[in-house]
């Protein structure tokens, strides 16, 4: 029998996919998240799948939040433990911001 590898068609529009959701995340984390907090979480993780970067603006304009109201989120989340901020200075030393989603399965249940 021939052997088929599966891979999704990233070339196609994102929306079109699936983004996968930690059930941990929806039982424990979700129903204490203020609302706008778990929209930012999630369009993030749809767009960290993808390895797609959006900007804080981009992000904000999507979502009808502020910049300040993103990035509110990301400390948010970040003071939970589901994701790390990474900062660092660009070639034209800006900082660049990235945000790195982390499992918690492990951490709690994994001995």
């Amino acid at each position: 029998m021939a052997k088929v590898r599966m891979s999704l068609d990233k070339g196609r529009d994102i929306f079109l996919h699936r983004t996968k959701v930690e059930n941990l995340f929806i039982s424990e984390y979700l129903p204490d998240a203020p609302g706008d907090y778990v929209k930012v979480f999630l369009f993030g993780l749809m767009y960290a799948q993808y390895e797609l970067r959006p900007d804080r603006s981009e992000l904000a304009k999507l979502l009808a939040l502020s910049e300040a109201e993103i990035a509110e989120a990301w400390i948010y989340w970040e003071s939970r433990g589901l994701v790390r901020i990474v900062r660092e200075k660009d070639s034209n030393n800006e900082e660049v911001s990235h945000v790195i989603f982390l499992s918690k399965i492990d951490e709690l249940y994994v001995k």
